[in-house]
C-alpha cells in the first residue's frame, strides 16, 4: 500500500508541473505572442469567428502578415513555434513560405491608408516596423519570461521540503542500518553543532508546551532545527517573489509602470502560490508517504503544513493586490470583478485567511470538533474556488493534483478501516481520570512499539470523530488503549461509564493505524526512558519490546513521574510484568499524602489474607507499604522528578552511547530536552534524545 501511494502521489505532483499547459516560455514562443499582439492591434486581419485565425491559408492577409512579422523579428525557431501552434490547421511550411512571399511584394502601412478602420476586416497584408515589434517583443516578453521565474522558482519552493525529507530519510537509515556509525559521529564539532542547532527548543525552553504571548495568540515553538528549515524556506520565498522582475519603458502593452509592476508581482505570486498547494494538502494528511521516508513525526509535517499555508494564503493576498493595481491601471478594475472566476478567486483567497485563523492552536484546543468541521467547510471552498478561479488558464490542474492527494489519503484511511471493521470493546473507568480500552486485535494487525492508532467510539454523540492514542500491545491477540479523561469525547465517556454497573461497558469501535514512526533507541545500549503520566504508555511499549529482545550488555532504564500512589491503579498490571524482564524501573510520587482507596488494593491483591487485611482498619502507609511490597523490582521516590538530575546522573554513568526517549507532560519533556542539552558534551559518548510525545 506504502508503494502505492508513493506512485500515485508522486505522479500526481509531476503532472501538475508537467502537463501539457505551457507553463514554461521561450523566446520563439515570445516572438508569436508579439506579432499575434502588434498585428491584432493594429490591423483587422480575420473575422472575430474565424477559428484559424493567423493561421488560415484561405486568410492571405493574416497569415502573410505574421509571416513578414516574424521574418523582421528573426528569432530563432519562432517559425516553427507558430506552425506548431497552427497544427490543428494542418498549415505546412511550404504554405507559410508562400503566404511570405506573397506579402512581402504587397505590404501596405496602415497609417497611409485612406479611411482605414481598425475594427474593419481589412484585406490587405500591413507592415511591421523593426523597432515597434522589438518594442512589442520586449514589452510582452518580460512578462511570460515571468512566468517562467515563477515556475522554477516554485519548483525550487517544492523541491526544498523534498531534499530535506530525502536527506533525513538517509540519516534515519543509517540510524537502524548502521547504528554503530551513527553513534560514532560524536566529535567536538558534531556535539556542538547538534547542542545548538539540531536538538534544542527554539528559545531557551519550549517546544513540547504551548507557548502564550500577549495572554491571547498561543503556538506550538518548532525546535531550533525546525525554526532554520522554515526560516531558510521563508526567506526563499520572500526573495523569489522579490527579484527579478524588469520594467520596459516604452511599454507597448501597459501605459503606467504600476500597472505593468502589479500584473508581474500578481503573475509572480499567483503561479508561485499554485505550486506550493500540493504539498500543503499533502503535509496534513495522515498517510503522508514523506513522513516514511523521512522517519519524521506527524508533528512536524502539520507544522509544516500550517507555516506553507500562511506562506500560500499571504501569496494569494499579494497577487490579488497586484491585480488590482493593474486593473485600475488599465480600467478594467470593475469589468474583471464583475467576472465569476474573479469572484471565486475571492472565495477562495477569503477561505483561505479564514482558515489561518481558524487553525490557531486557542481555537483548536476550545472546541475541536467544530474547528474540524470549519476547516473542512473552508478547505472545500478554498479548492473549488481557486479550481474555477484558474481553471481558464489551465492551471486547475495544481488543484486536482492536491484533490487527489488528499483523496488518497482518505481512501487509504477508509481501507484501514474498513479492513479493521467494527468490533465491540470492553471499556473500563479507572479511577477518575482513566479509561481503559480492550479490543481484539485481527491477527494480520501489526503493531510497533510507541506507534499510535485513531479510535472511534460507535455512539451516537461522537461515531464520526476519531482520536489518535497510543497502541499497548501487552496482550497477545488484544490491542490495548490507556485514555486520559479530558474534554470532549473521553468526557463523554466518562460520564456513560460512571453510571454503568463496575464502571464499564462493551462499546463498538473503529480502528485506524497503526501510524508513527519507529523509535531508533533499541540500536542504542543504554537507553533511559523518562516519561510521566499516562505518557508512560508508549515508552512502555518500547522498552519492553527492547528488554525481550536485548542483549546481556544493553542497559534499559524508566524514570516515570506520577502524582500519587493511586495514579499507579490503571498501570498495576503492566508494571508487574516488569519484574519478568531485565528493566531498571524509578518511579517518582509527587503527592505522598494523597491515600489509596481500599478498592484499589483488594483489585490488586494477591490472596485471600491480604483481601482480608487490606480493609478500613488498616491505614495508608500501610497500602502504601503493601503496594511498594507488591512491586519490589521497582524503586520508589517520594519527590517530583527533577529532569536536570536525571538526565545528569545518566550521562556521568554511561560509558557508551546513550538514548533518552521521553513522553509525559509537555513541560516536563522541555525540561528533559533542555536537560540533555545542557549535559550532552559532559561526556565523550553520544548522547541522543527522542520524543514520542505529538502536540497536534
Amino acid at each position: 500500500m506504502v508503494s502505492l501511494s508513493v506512485i500515485i502521489a508522486a505522479t500526481l505532483l509531476l503532472t501538475a508541473a508537467a502537463h501539457k499547459v505551457n507553463i514554461i516560455y521561450h523566446n520563439r514562443d515570445i516572438a508569436v505572442k508579439a506579432c499575434s499582439t502588434y498585428l491584432t492591434r493594429t490591423a483587422t486581419l480575420h473575422g472575430k469567428k474565424d477559428k484559424k485565425g493567423f493561421c488560415n491559408v484561405k486568410a492571405q492577409q493574416a497569415l502573410g502578415s505574421m509571416a513578414n512579422c516574424l521574418h523582421v523579428l528573426n528569432q530563432t525557431g519562432s517559425i516553427d513555434s507558430f506552425l506548431d501552434s497552427c497544427k490543428h490547421t494542418n498549415l505546412t511550411r511550404a504554405q507559410f513560405d508562400a503566404a511570405y512571399l506573397n506579402a512581402s511584394t504587397q505590404l501596405v502601412n496602415t497609417t497611409a491608408v485612406k479611411g482605414f478602420n481598425t475594427t474593419k476586416l481589412f484585406y490587405q497584408p500591413i507592415i511591421t516596423p523593426k523597432k515597434k515589434i522589438r518594442n512589442y517583443k520586449d514589452s510582452i516578453g518580460t512578462r511570460f519570461i515571468n512566468f517562467n521565474y515563477a515556475s522554477w522558482y516554485g519548483i525550487v519552493l517544492i523541491g526544498y521540503w523534498f531534499a530535506l525529507v530525502l536527506v533525513s530519510g538517509f540519516f534515519n537509515f543509517l540510524k537502524f542500518a548502521a547504528p554503530n556509525f551513527v553513534q560514532s559521529l560524536n566529535s567536538r564539532i558534531v556535539t556542538k553543532y547538534r547542542k545548538y542547532v539540531t536538538v534544542p527548543a527554539t528559545g531557551s525552553k519550549h517546544h513540547a508546551e504551548i507557548k502564550t504571548y500577549f495572554k491571547v495568540f498561543s503556538m506550538v515553538v518548532p525546535t531550533r532545527a525546525e525554526s532554520l528549515m522554515i526560516f531558510g524556506w521563508v526567506v526563499l520565498a520572500i526573495i523569489f517573489n522579490c527579484v527579478s522582475y524588469h520594467s520596459v519603458s516604452p511599454n507597448t502593452v501597459w501605459k503606467y509602470k504600476y500597472a505593468e509592476m502589479g500584473r508581474k508581482i500578481a503573475d509572480r505570486t499567483g503561479v508561485m502560490s499554485l505550486y506550493l498547494i500540493p504539498p500543503t494538502v499533502l503535509f496534513a494528511g495522515r498517510n503522508n508517504l514523506l513522513q516514511w521516508i523521512s522517519g519524521w513525526k506527524y508533528q512536524r509535517f502539520l507544522i509544516l503544513h500550517r507555516w506553507v499555508a500562511r506562506v500560500t494564503t499571504l501569496l494569494f493576498i499579494v497577487h490579488a493586490v497586484g491585480m488590482t493595481f493593474n486593473g485600475r491601471g488599465i480600467g478594467k478594475y470593475q469589468q474583471r470583478n464583475g467576472r465569476p472566476y474573479v469572484r471565486w478567486g475571492y472565495v477562495g483567497t477569503i477561505a483561505a485567511c479564514l482558515m489561518c485563523f481558524q487553525g490557531l492552536i486557542f481555537l483548536r484546543r476550545k472546541a475541536y470538533e467544530y474547528f474540524l468541521l470549519g476547516h473542512i467547510v473552508l478547505g472545500v471552498l478554498y479548492m473549488v474556488g481557486g479550481y474555477l478561479h484558474v481553471e481558464k488558464d489551465g492551471y486547475h490542474y495544481f488543484y486536482m493534483s492536491a484533490f487527489c492527494l488528499w483523496a488518497l489519503d482518505r481512501v487509504l484511511r477508509l481501507v484501514r478501516c474498513a479492513t479493521f471493521g467494527v468490533k465491540p470493546a470492553e471499556v473500563e473507568l479507572i479511577g477518575e481520570e482513566m479509561m481503559r480500552v480492550t479490543v481484539d486485535k485481527p491477527t494480520w494487525w501489526k503493531a510497533f512499539p510507541g506507534c499510535h492508532a485513531f479510535v472511534s467510539f460507535m455512539r451516537p454523540s461522537c461515531f464520526w470523530q476519531s482520536h489518535p492514542f497510543t497502541v499497548l500491545d501487552s496482550v497477545d491477540g488484544k490491542l490495548v488503549f490507556l485514555i486520559r479523561v479530558k474534554g470532549g469525547v473521553s468526557h463523554g465517556l466518562y460520564k456513560f461509564l460512571s453510571k454503568q454497573p463496575n464502571q464499564r461497558a462493551t462499546i463498538k469501535v473503529s480502528i485506524e493505524g497503526p501510524y508513527g514512526a519507529h523509535n531508533p533507541s533499541s540500536r542504542y545500549n543504554n537507553t533511559v526512558f523518562v516519561g510521566g503520566g499516562n505518557g508512560i504508555v508508549g515508552l512502555y511499549s518500547i522498552a519492553m519490546n527492547m528488554a525481550k529482545k536485548s542483549k546481556a550488555s544493553q542497559r534499559i532504564k524508566i524514570h516515570w513521574g506520577v502524582r500519587n500512589y493511586l495514579n499507579l491503579q490503571w498501570f498495576y498490571n503492566e508494571l508487574q510484568q516488569l519484574s519478568t524482564v531485565n528493566v531498571d524501573t524509578t518511579i517518582y510520587v509527587s503527592d505522598c499524602q494523597c491515600p489509596i482507596n481500599t478498592r484499589f488494593m483488594e483489585k490488586n491483591s494477591d490472596s485471600e489474607e491480604d483481601e482480608k487485611s487490606s480493609g478500613d482498619e488498616k491505614s495508608g502507609s500501610d497500602h502504601v507499604s503493601s503496594l511498594k511490597a507488591s512491586l519490589p523490582h521497582i524503586e520508589f521516590v517520594e519527590g517530583r522528578p527533577n529532569a536536570e538530575q536525571i538526565v545528569q546522573n545518566e550521562i556521568s554513568q554511561t560509558i557508551s552511547p546513550i538514548a533518552f526517549t521521553t513522553c509525559a507532560h509537555p513541560a516536563f519533556v522541555d525540561d528533559v530536552r533542555k536537560a540533555v542539552v545542557n549535559n550532552m558534551d559532559k561526556t565523550k559518548q553520544r548522547v541522543d534524545l527522542f520524543e514520542e510525545i505529538q502536540v497536534w
